[in-house]
């Protein structure tokens, strides 16, 4: 097509149907002719200036970029205007063809042409001012019904002062219908009536899409308000809605701003015929500064003809053309060969030609990318971290670029050993004054998300963000919190001006501006009960917005400081989580099931669901999330949740070398907690945790002690190192009296010899002399009762306070009387009271001064003291895969003290009994069990050491078993 094309003659260039028109009609199509365009630019001289301009025109319409067509047009122009041409006789149409096809050319093609023909400025300047002249005139003239339409409903909208009628371009001549008055942005309104549309069909024409394009170039943003769409709107009221809609949305991308209301536009815009350039005429000869070359690049942009250009691509130009271009092409077939390309033009560039302000723009623009195009610009990130690292301390360097550099830095993750965050850091310390709120939150992010703890720069961000902490936006406001938070700096004055900033706007918060501003303020310890408070009401108003992080994060929050006067976020968190549960991390859901079972909220259906979803998925969850995961079930005694800690046994045997000591600690506590102990596990983390228990808080100590003889296991040498601490440390404030009693009762309950920790006795008369609570005195009570009795006369000889205390508790332990009677209790009652031996059997008798109270004791007349003990389902370890039914600790610590004061136990076991159907032969089992413990004697009478109490008549309550420290011996994990 294109030699003949171009072969034709002049005249038939100019007919319908040559170049002109054809670019007029199908502007797509042209470039396929300019591999043949020498023939087009050797018949050019002869062209008249009417020809010329109508090519010129047609070359701008499809933005066809050929230097060797330029040159000849250029050539021509000069030609004809200085010998055979008076520029004042040219026709108005000649003139504005020129003039557009000016506008269409890039700020360096025009260069070329200006440094090589200097007499072209005289041409575009009166080129320039007759079409500023005709076409401002043309278009105000064509006042069309549409364009009157809009102009009414814009004045019935909130924009209505913000607008400038009929407002001409000064910098293209160009004028259109509408202008919007903003101090930052260059936005117009275009009315596109039928005649600006091809016959029949909804296509623009050539002439209006040019026009549009040359606006955009110039920094327009061009609303177009097309007939078609204008006449499918039946009411006023959806045109004004139309117009809004499409103004807010400009106004968001280019800066969602506020309007000013002022009508400068024309004096701000002034037309210049070279902008940004400075041009003299010196001897005929013109003289040009230029400014770093800023190409109109686009998402339509075919960058590999840019990159083959025969001018060199410099650094900054490859900046541009990777922001404006090629991260905009990504789903393009060619992508990788044009992203290949311009990395290795990039990497050919001398390091010492890249500024800061192109480093951080080129890594700002990778950083969009996927990570699957990572190894194809990875060789070039070591260059462009140097680049920063070097150029970060220069004066020139601006603070927004110095934020841009640090969010790319931290999105890339591509400075390993730290070196240009440290420049990074010590430039934004020199002028951290001059940043702006925004560029202070994204340097505090990208550093918390490198993980790169730099407190005199945090500092330094504090001081400047204090003064302008109002004009930080709310999610500004949630990244400050969240990088301090997450690198724990703590700074009070900054919290304190947040809080005050932020109570006035909480409504205005996002969902994850809401979850971070409660999880920072949590996790740095500052509790603001006001600002939690209006937090826990904004958030229970829109809780179904929250996304499954925000959900777990505010309720780790809620559960460290809950709020007193707003009990119903928890529920409404839990509620909200069952209709997203699968979009839970397994880490978000262990912290939220930890923030529900810490707050003690009753949620059964969000602990069955959670249970069954878990249960699914254990071999993903990490240690830590496993071990708050089993906490909350662990704590909560509001289902059964069995069958979650057997599936998790032998998952977390396997992975035993992943938990810390104290996530370690966690998990076994809450094993004890339910009494459901798997050995193999037990002495997994018996192994783990020995050696290290010295790394431990005294909490965390206590519980771990508890744990392993609360189940009945754990090696001597565990005992014996947790001994030795206890000795050390007791006297100090490194443990409570809770934990000192919990460790002394745990001890005695492994079956420790009872002088263990006899040093820790003197610290706790001081310590409880005004203590009252009934588990703590009777985890005392116990722990004293396997004391051998000259070792406790000793003790109260010598520590009168002592013997106080020890009384007091044994008071409290005795008057402790079960009000509940279990099944099988109340069925071995009933055929006690059938047997030879009813008249001797006293039902829930206190043994003396151990203060136990037995099922029941016999009343003999010689100086034997037999008691008979039930032990129902709850006194055994149900038999697993690894272990045998076996009593638990707490039942033989109570046959241990029994025995030591003189009692004879008989044991009536529940597998035994639910053997026996018929009541003969339970009366017979009785009868014998009494006989072999009675023997020979045959006199009986009533001991002193026995005392009535009333038997219980319901069922579900244990038969007299040991005192279990309290459930508020607590864990808390994040």
């Amino acid at each position: 097509m294109g030699d003949s094309f171009f072969g034709r003659t002049r005249r038939q260039l100019v007919q319908k149907g040559s170049a002109p028109c054809f670019c007029k009609t199908v502007p797509a199509q042209l470039p396929r002719c300019i591999p043949s365009a020498l023939g087009l630019m050797q018949r050019i001289p002869g062209f008249n200036m009417i020809e010329i301009a109508m090519v010129a025109r047609a070359l701008g319409i499809a933005h066809i970029r050929s230097d060797g067509l330029f040159a000849a047009i250029a050539q021509a122009i000069t030609v004809k205007h200085l010998r055979l041409w008076n520029v004042d006789a040219m026709t108005y149409p000649v003139l504005s063809m020129l003039h557009l096809w000016r506008l269409s050319l890039g700020k360096d093609a025009f260069e070329r042409l200006l440094l090589s023909n200097p007499a072209l400025v005289g041409v575009f300047d009166v080129a320039m001012s007759e079409f500023r002249t005709h076409g401002g005139d043309y278009h105000k003239q064509s006042k069309t019904a549409i364009s009157c339409d809009v102009r009414r409903i814009l004045k019935q909208t909130k924009f209505h002062k913000h607008f400038v009628p009929s407002f001409q371009c000064r910098q293209t001549g160009y004028c259109l219908n509408f202008a919007f008055s903003c101090s930052y942005a260059l936005i117009g309104i275009e009315v596109n009536g039928r005649h600006h549309f091809y016959r029949d069909t909804e296509t623009l024409k050539t002439r209006q899409r040019l026009k549009e394009h040359i606006l955009r170039c110039h920094h327009w943003h061009v609303i177009n308000v097309n007939f078609y769409e204008w006449d499918a709107l039946p009411t006023d009221a959806d045109k004004a809605q139309f117009v809004t809609d499409n103004i807010t949305r400009v106004l968001h991308r280019v800066g969602g701003q506020s309007p000013t209301t002022d009508r400068t536009l024309a004096g701000r815009h002034a037309w210049k015929l070279h902008p940004g350039w400075v041009i003299r005429l010196c001897g005929g000869v013109a003289a040009a500064a230029r400014p770093a070359l800023k190409q109109r690049l686009d998402a339509g942009t075919n960058v590999m003809s840019v990159l083959m250009r025969p001018a060199a691509v410099g650094p900054h130009q490859l900046a541009l053309l990777l922001v404006h271009s090629l991260s905009r092409q990504t789903a393009r077939p060619g992508h990788i060969a044009d992203l290949n390309e311009w990395v290795w033009r990039l990497h050919a560039v001398d390091i010492r030609d890249i500024s800061f302000r192109t480093a951080s723009t080129i890594l700002s623009g990778l950083a969009k990318y996927d990570q699957r195009y990572l190894s194809t610009f990875e060789c070039v990130l070591p260059m462009l971290t140097e680049a920063v690292r070097n150029t970060a301390s220069r004066q020139d360097t601006k603070c927004r670029n110095l934020a841009a550099a640090a969010h790319a830095l931290a999105l890339l993750n591509c400075d390993p050993d730290r070196s240009a965050l440290k420049a990074l850091s010590s430039a934004c310390q020199l002028r951290i004054d001059e940043f702006e709120t925004k560029h202070l939150s994204i340097i505090a992010w990208a550093f918390t998300k490198l993980e790169f703890r730099d407190e005199p720069l945090f500092q330094a961000i504090a001081r400047a963000s204090i003064p302008q902490v109002d004009l930080f936006s709310c999610q500004s406001i949630s990244n400050v919190v969240w990088a301090y938070a997450k690198l724990h700096i703590v700074c009070p004055d900054l919290l304190q001006a947040i809080c005050a900033s932020v109570l006035p706007r909480v409504t205005e918060l996002s969902s994850q501006d809401l979850a971070n501003l409660a999880w920072g303020f949590a996790r740095l310890n500052a509790r603001s009960d006001r600002l939690f408070h209006a937090i826990s009401v904004a958030a229970v108003s829109r809780i179904d917005s929250f996304r499954s992080l925000e959900l777990a994060n505010i309720a780790w929050a809620f559960a460290r400081f809950p709020v007193q006067n707003n009990v119903a976020l928890i529920p409404a968190i839990t509620t909200a989580a069952l209709d997203e549960l699968d979009d839970f991390t397994c880490q978000q859901l262990g912290q939220l099931v930890w923030a529900t079972g810490f707050t003690q909220i009753r949620a059964v259906r969000f602990y069955e669901v959670v249970k069954s979803f878990a249960m699914a998925r254990l071999d993903q969850f990490a240690a830590t999330d496993l071990s708050n995961l089993l906490w909350a079930y662990g704590s909560t005694a509001q289902i059964d949740a069995s069958a979650l800690f057997d599936a998790a046994a032998p998952i977390i045997s396997s992975r035993a070398h992943e938990f810390k000591p104290t996530t370690a600690a966690s998990v076994i506590w809450s094993y004890a907690r339910i009494e459901r102990p798997s050995m193999t596990l037990f002495a997994t983390f018996a192994d783990l945790l020995s050696g290290r228990l010295h790394e431990l808080d005294a909490k965390t100590l206590a519980n771990i002690v508890w744990a392993f003889s609360k189940c009945g296991c754990g090696p001597s040498g565990l005992y014996d190192e947790a001994a030795a601490i206890i000795k050390q440390n007791h006297s100090g404030n490194q443990f409570t009296p809770l934990q000192l009693v919990t460790c002394m009762y745990s001890f005695a309950l492994a079956d420790r010899p009872p002088t263990e920790l006899i040093d820790v006795a003197p610290h706790i008369s001081r310590a409880f002399s005004n203590v009252h609570d009934r588990p703590l005195l009777s985890m005392l009570h116990l722990w004293r009762m396997c004391l051998p009795q000259s070792v406790i006369e000793t003790l109260t000889a010598s520590n009168p306070a002592l013997q106080v205390v020890f009384d007091r508790a044994v008071d409290v332990f005795r008057s402790h009387a079960p009000d509940h009677t279990t099944a099988l209790h109340f069925d071995v009652s009933r055929i006690i009271k059938m047997s030879r031996f009813a008249s001797f059997a006293i039902e829930w008798a206190h043994c003396g001064t151990s203060g136990y109270l037995v099922s029941f004791a016999l009343n003999l007349g010689s100086s034997r003291r037999v008691a008979i003990e039930v032990n129902g389902r709850q006194h055994y370890f149900p038999a697993n895969d690894t272990r045998e039914r076996t009593p638990k600790p707490s039942s033989r610590l109570k046959n241990r003290i029994l025995v030591s004061c003189g009692w004879e136990l008989i044991d009536i076991n529940y597998d035994e009994w639910e053997s026996m159907i018929a009541d003969d032969k339970k009366i017979a089992f009785i009868n014998d069990k009494i006989k072999s413990a009675l023997g020979r004697h045959a006199q009986v009478s009533v001991q002193p050491a026995l005392e009535r109490t009333g038997a219980g008549t319901t069922q579900d309550l244990h038969s007299a078993t040991c005192a279990d420290p309290p459930a508020d011996v607590l864990f808390e994990h994040e």
